[in-house]
């Protein structure tokens, strides 16, 4: 029987410190990565650049994974990896995509996945691209893992399907204050918005959890990973059953990281962002605590 592969999944919330993680992560020689393997965050795909710098259509890397990829996964391109469970189908991304919940709930889901048969094939075609293409990328970096930081809940619960891989899961969390300071400057959010859209997030996390292999899930914060990444790391390493690297220093130039833009100024090196200590106002924080402080105080962080 072949041997499963091995793969770590990144979960969390966004802007709660993946970026920061993936790279870190990517130092080591025994993980092979691109990043988000959902490839969502792309755009017009001429401008888009590789973390490496250059543009993805005249990157190496890329064109060598591309060429690989078309020969076992025909609908595969560069503008499109499909390997994202969302197709623009209200029933299929509905099903997909439905917030993680509980046994009877994916019971359900489950149910009418396998009895709706286009949904069911739609599902092992993207289950496959994403197969091929962690095999594909392992193959070009070789190492004992391949990461996807693609963070999503109902990804990971999707992905925990493929009975090839054995999945471990790093969930990295952060003060849902700074979490939804971000949320408010990045995409004009209220405050009330941003903090219940982290805290059904958050929500998801034990539900998928209980999907996952004992011994195969960890919890981390990102204000430790910031200061004192050596000792998270060498947790992280432990968790993995890795030998520590031998550095936290950011390798901009070496990785292929796809996801969001701040993977390009990665380089600055590990900063805490703790902004929102002065950009929220008092009345915002007493709103964040009175929707989401009940679970922010579960991970550890105080009022």
């Amino acid at each position: 029987m072949p041997s499963k592969q091995n793969v770590i999944y990144i979960m969390g919330p966004s802007h709660s410190g993946s970026t920061l993680l993936t790279f870190l992560l990517s130092n080591h020689r025994e993980i092979s990565t691109i990043g988000e393997l959902k490839a969502t965050s792309m755009g017009p795909i001429e401008n888009y650049h590789c973390s490496c710098g250059q543009l993805i259509e005249d990157c190496d890397f890329w064109k060598n994974v591309a060429a690989e990829m078309k020969k076992v996964a025909p609908l595969f391109n560069l503008a499109n990896f499909h390997t994202h469970f969302i197709l623009g189908d209200l029933v299929f991304d509905k099903l997909m995509y439905a917030s993680v919940r509980g046994p009877e709930f994916e019971s359900l889901r489950e149910c009418l996945i396998n009895n709706i048969p286009t949904v069911r094939q739609r599902l092992e075609r993207i289950l496959l691209y994403n197969k091929q293409m962690a095999s594909i990328v392992s193959s070009m970096t070789p190492g004992k893992y391949f990461m996807d930081s693609s963070k999503d809940p109902a990804r990971l619960k999707q992905l925990l399907k493929i009975k090839s891989w054995n999945i471990k899961v790093i969930q990295i969390v952060r003060d849902g204050r700074g979490t939804c300071c971000s949320y408010k400057t990045r995409y004009r959010m209220d405050i009330a918005k941003a903090a219940n859209e982290w805290k059904q997030t958050c929500q998801e996390f034990p539900n998928v959890t209980r999907y996952i292999a004992p011994g195969n899930h960890l919890l981390i914060r990102y204000e430790d990973l910031c200061r004192n990444p050596e000792n998270t790391m060498t947790g992280l390493y432990d968790f993995l059953d890795l030998a520590p690297s031998l550095t936290t220093e950011i390798q901009h130039n070496e990785q292929h990281i796809l996801g969001n833009p701040m993977r390009m100024n990665i380089d600055k090196g590990i900063s805490l962002d703790e902004k929102w200590k002065t950009a929220l106002s008092t009345k915002e924080l007493a709103t964040f605590q009175n929707i989401a402080g009940k679970i922010n105080h579960s991970f550890g962080y105080s009022c």
